[in-house]
């Protein structure tokens, strides 16, 4: 599965680093360190390119889920806590909150945009 997260304008969008009263501030520096929070970014004000509102175009993010007998055994039990937890641990899943921190990471979505869709950093991930 995998959801549509809007795109920072790259021309208007501010480096979170210059916000440090946003409260996603001490969230991406405690996830990912003073590295990290030099690549994210937050939305701008709004410039001619992106017609004010700080976003353009849409890109997709999602969970990649190669199954096998075990996954699929737990899954068709009904066990789907059991099945999640082998996903992440045993077969290297990605989830989808982890996909959407890459793109954060890359520049491509801002940290609100993340946190909107798939919740705030400090929490557990979205399955």
């Amino acid at each position: 599965s995998y959801r549509l997260f809007k795109k920072v304008c790259p021309h208007c969008r501010e480096r979170l680093a210059k916000h440090p009263e946003n409260p996603a501030y001490k969230r991406v520096m405690d996830a990912f360190g003073e590295i990290g929070l030099k690549q994210v970014f937050v939305r701008g004000p709004g410039c001619d390119k992106c017609n004010g509102t700080g976003t353009i175009g849409r890109i997709k993010a999602g969970e990649v889920i190669v199954t096998n007998g075990e996954f699929l055994s737990l899954a068709l039990a009904g066990k789907t806590d059991d099945a999640v937890r082998y996903w992440l641990e045993e077969m290297d899943g990605r989830t989808l909150k982890e996909a959407a921190a890459e793109l954060m990471l890359l520049g491509v979505i801002s940290i609100d945009e993340l946190e909107r869709w798939v919740g705030l950093l400090d929490r557990p991930g979205v399955y």
